[in-house]
């Protein structure tokens, strides 16, 4: 398709990223490996399943705690609620923030 002034408004299908749809969509923590890979578009949810409190992570936090290189799918295993002071079976997952 084109545009009344010549502008292509087709984007080729090997140009560019996919970023998943949706402003406020959950990815799994597999999706990226590091933190250092982790695009800074994305926060960290940790969730407590016995009060069901979540609260969003600060990555300063996590790079004292574990560093920089720190393997996102470590970091549910680390999480302790601040309401009920549970451990252990805590979650976390990746959002994407709005634009």
């Amino acid at each position: 398709m084109k545009h009344r002034k010549g502008i292509d408004l087709l984007r080729a299908n090997n140009v560019g990223y996919t970023v998943g749809e949706g402003s406020r969509r959950s990815e799994p923590m597999s999706a990226y490996d590091t933190l250092d890979r982790l695009p800074e578009w994305y926060v960290i949810v940790g969730w407590c399943p016995r009060c069901r409190r979540f609260g969003q992570i600060a990555r300063r936090d996590i790079r004292r705690v574990l560093g920089i290189r720190a393997l996102l799918s470590r970091i549910a295993e680390c999480l302790r609620c601040t309401r009920c002071k549970q451990r252990g079976s805590n979650s976390a997952s990746l959002r994407k923030l709005p634009r």
